[in-house]
């Protein structure tokens, strides 16, 4: 203990409050300083000072996914559809799905879960397209989509 300003022969008592941050956020940490002095005759009185080492930063937005980014589809109907997967880590509203792919494939559902849902891809004709995944944050991912509806047939003698 050392003597409290103006007051000699007064006790000085110092209590120091440390918070950390933990988790996703980063920084330092915030150092608390209450000091409380005697006066002669009166009652202590208290004066908060505040003293900060860093202030935390928010965590980096969430980076959205696709698996796969391409689709080649080698027919139409049902039989041959195929599955995205969209995922954001920590996001947890809705996937809308918007696309190029009139008449030449349809995508379902329109609006997925976070932070992970599938869509299906069911072709229905011979084209190139796109189908844009948004989250409710603006952001995207796009999936490029090929249907291809020609081959060949071997014929046996």
């Amino acid at each position: 203990m050392s003597s409290a300003r103006g007051f000699p022969g007064a006790a000085l008592a110092s209590l120091i409050v440390t918070a950390s941050a933990f988790g996703a956020c980063s920084g330092g940490n915030t150092t608390t300083y209450v000091y409380v002095t005697a006066s002669p005759g009166g009652s202590p009185s208290s004066s908060p000072t505040s003293s900060s080492t860093a202030t935390p930063t928010p965590p980096p937005p969430g980076t959205m996914s696709a698996n796969p980014t391409s689709l080649s589809i080698n027919g139409t109907g049902a039989g041959y559809a195929q599955s995205v997967y969209i995922q954001e880590a920590g996001y947890t509203g809705a996937f809308n799905e918007n696309d190029t792919c009139t008449s030449i494939a349809s995508v379902t559902p329109n609006t997925g879960a976070g932070p992970a849902a599938t869509f299906t891809v069911t072709p229905s004709g011979a084209g190139t397209c796109a189908a844009k995944f948004a989250d409710t944050n603006g952001r995207t991912i796009s999936v490029a989509i090929t249907v291809t509806t020609t081959g060949f047939t071997v014929q046996t003698r």
